[in-house]
């Protein structure tokens, strides 16, 4: 019966991907029918999923400077649309509507390759954010083995209709030019989710406290492992009762787990026993606000780990699937390298909270840092915005492609 049911499924996932292929297709061609305005800048965060990353902070800083533009935000559903500001318009990413919008946009900011119900035109800026800065795996066409046809295929389209992407270390500069085919400009900018790093101060995290239930007084845990190509979610399988009581005995205050899986992670309700003290945020749109009110960082692969040597937030490792990881999608020297400590059991991971020396942590950041040449200044979006006004009032007009 079970046999069944997984044939059903597989049938069902096949026939969807089938009909949004399909759709797809017709929207890209018939973008070609309506013209490009200079007053429209559209925005895609994890194709709908919700007002966040890179694009939200450059958002915000266009509406910071008051410019005039109409601003359209991609949704998947009535609730990623919820937390946009008024001046923000939803619009479904996979419909007519949102056809028309990204046809007719002057400028479109994405943070990931998937492709878009749209061609790209003469006359369009397409500025390509990324998620994530330099990080501990391998990505792109140094992944391809581990990457569908498909996402290849347009992968390699995306980064030629890029105009622009943004770094924010010389390590990824260096990767986007070796792995993302991509041979455009690369603004040095830093991060523009990366600001709120450099401009937060002790009330905003309280605020954020506050809004998630936690009293400001205690110290929080949080934990944000990546996603794994196959979709295992065994690897996930930290003992946090244990923990708990780990963190307890080191009697420097009451700590509370954050728990925030990836995006490509679906129903993380349903892997974890949440309770007061062990919160599931997988939906809380912001990572960034997550990691600044963040004590402790535990996660395995995951490129959050470098926003931590920003914030200099103590991280240990847990990657308990180590040496599959390795052989499969692969770590880079870079993970090696890094300053935090490294465990691949529960046990280890308990004894390591409970040592855990924080001035000896640091030490070991400060040297690392001087290695790790980050960009970030908290400046990030005013860059970017300036480059967006720039294009928006024709100050601004080689094109890399658009036909």
């Amino acid at each position: 019966m079970k046999s069944v049911f997984l044939f059903i499924k597989k049938v069902y996932r096949l026939l969807r991907e089938r009909k949004n292929r399909l759709q797809l297709l017709m929207f890209r061609q018939l973008s070609l029918l309506f013209p490009v305005r200079d007053d429209i800048i559209t925005f895609n965060n994890f194709n709908g999923k919700g007002y966040g990353d890179n694009p939200k902070y450059i958002a915000e800083e266009i509406l910071k400077q008051k410019l005039p533009y109409k601003i359209f935000w991609l949704v998947s559903g009535k609730a990623d649309g919820k937390l946009l500001p008024q001046r923000i318009k939803p619009v479904k990413i996979r419909s007519f509507k949102g056809m028309r919008v990204l046809a007719g946009s002057k400028v479109i900011v994405n943070n990931v390759k998937n492709p878009l119900p749209f061609i790209k035109k003469k006359g369009q800026y397409y500025i390509q954010t990324w998620h994530g800065p330099f990080g501990p795996k391998y990505a792109e066409n140094d992944a391809k083995e581990h990457l569908s046809a498909y996402y290849i295929k347009h992968s390699q389209k995306e980064s030629l209709i890029t105009d622009l992407m943004i770094s924010n270390s010389n390590l990824q500069t260096g990767e986007f030019r070796s792995a993302y085919w991509y041979n455009g400009e690369i603004m040095e900018s830093g991060m523009p989710r990366n600001d709120f790093y450099f401009q937060i101060d002790e009330s905003q995290k309280q605020s954020i406290k506050y809004s998630l239930g936690i009293s400001p007084h205690k110290k929080i845990l949080l934990y944000c492992p990546t996603f794994r190509d196959d979709g295992d979610t065994e690897v996930y399988d930290i003992n946090w009762n244990s923990i708990i009581r780990a963190l307890d005995s080191r009697n420097d205050g009451e700590w509370i787990i954050l728990i925030r899986l990836h995006p490509n992670v679906p129903h993380p309700e349903h892997l974890f026993h949440f309770t007061k003290r062990i919160i599931n945020v997988s939906s809380y749109p912001d990572m960034q606000r997550l990691m600044a009110i963040c004590d402790l960082q535990v996660t395995d692969y995951s490129s959050t780990l470098c926003d931590s040597i920003i914030l200099q937030t103590p991280v240990i490792l847990y990657a308990p699937d180590i040496d599959d990881y390795q052989g499969s999608r692969g770590l880079k020297p870079f993970f090696f390298n890094l300053p935090f400590v490294l465990t691949t059991t529960n046990e280890e991971l308990e004894k390591v909270i409970l040592n855990f020396d924080s001035k000896d942590f640091l030490k070991k950041m400060e040297a690392f840092s001087q290695v790790y040449q980050g960009f970030d200044d908290g400046h990030a979006s005013e860059r970017i915005v300036e480059r967006i006004h720039d294009v928006m009032t024709g100050c601004f007009s080689r094109n890399k492609y658009g036909k």
